[in-house]
């Protein structure tokens, strides 16, 4: 296989080259388009894989024969899955999921160092797909899985399909298979018919999971939506208290998770430069989600954006860690 170029670009879609892409694809005679471009078309496109944008990057996207033809010059170096639309990828073609094909084929890709899963909802993740992740090399032991809430009352109400005991199943399967898991999870508090209990079993769960990474959201009122039409909706001054109390609770865990990485060396890739400092990078272990998660500060010399700096952690400073470098950056 070619190898990928490893500098930052973005690719973007529009729905008609999307489309012109998936139809040329799979008339060809083996079901699969052997040029390079098109191979990573496909898997980036199809599987919502967004290569984030750090410097400039030329695409061409005025037209479906011109964006195919141009040369992308700089890819960045970590890949990242976006949006549930992943979890469906083969669905159309096959009638099942070849979301597990997909990524031992992303895993092949010369140049890519690290495949980030996002937006993972629980319900589509089953033991191929499972063993998929805890095979590949490049897939970072990283999940992020929309639970929104545990409370199998809410969860009902939410027209979520899996109840708080398969949760707790699959995280269990799930931590068991990849060494070194990092979770990342979002829930909402003050949806209708929420009561204080259910809030408790939220904060219950998560400190007894400690997923090192959570987002909590208030319900937002939205007239044309199911939900609207649900009785016993909850105030905004308590859906607001009831965030602030799940995330006081979580806060712990992180923290305490953050000061455990603490004389452990972990590869940062960096991002940015801190602005007025000399020699001081913002950058992220594989523990961090570009822009949801906290950051790693690493200090070094001769260092580039882009790179990946084998990084000892000398401190934890909240939900961020600080490090210096500490081998050869690649």
């Amino acid at each position: 296989m070619q190898t990928l170029p490893t500098d930052d670009a973005i690719i973007a879609w529009n729905d008609q080259a999307l489309n012109e892409l998936n139809t040329q694809m799979w008339s060809s005679s083996n079901g699969f388009l052997n040029t390079m471009y098109y191979r990573i078309y496909f898997q980036v496109a199809m599987a919502n894989v967004l290569l984030r944008e750090t410097t400039t990057a030329k695409l061409d996207q005025r037209g479906v024969g011109s964006a195919l033809r141009t040369e992308i010059q700089q890819y960045r170096a970590e890949a990242r899955f976006l949006r549930a639309l992943s979890m469906y990828h083969g669905m159309d073609l096959f009638g099942e999921s070849r979301l597990a094909q997909l990524l031992g084929e992303l895993d092949k890709i010369d140049g890519i160092e690290w495949i980030r899963l996002m937006y993972f909802y629980p319900m589509y993740i089953d033991d191929a797909l499972i063993d998929a992740i805890a095979r590949a090399k490049k897939i970072v032991p990283y999940i992020d899985m929309p639970l929104q809430h545990i409370n199998d009352t809410m969860l009902r109400r939410m027209q979520r399909r899996v109840n708080r005991a398969q949760t707790e199943l699959l995280l269990d399967k799930l931590r068991t298979a990849i060494p070194n898991l990092v979770m990342r999870s979002t829930f909402i508090t003050g949806f209708p018919g929420e009561t204080e209990e259910h809030v408790d079993e939220l904060i219950e769960f998560l400190e007894t999971q400690k997923m090192q990474h959570v987002g909590v959201f208030t319900y937002s009122y939205e007239g044309d939506t199911p939900s609207a039409k649900l009785p016993d909706h909850v105030p905004e001054d308590v859906k607001e208290a009831r965030r602030e109390r799940v995330m006081a609770a979580q806060q712990a865990v992180t923290f305490a998770y953050n000061e455990a990485q603490v004389g452990r060396k972990l590869d940062v890739l960096l991002d940015v430069p801190v602005a007025g400092e000399r020699d001081v990078w913002i950058g992220r272990s594989y523990a961090d989600a570009p822009d949801v998660d906290g950051v790693v500060y690493v200090t070094g010399k001769k260092l580039k954006a882009g790179q990946f700096v084998p990084t000892e952690i000398v401190a934890a400073q909240e939900y961020d860690l600080i490090g210096a470098a500490a081998g050869k950056a690649r």
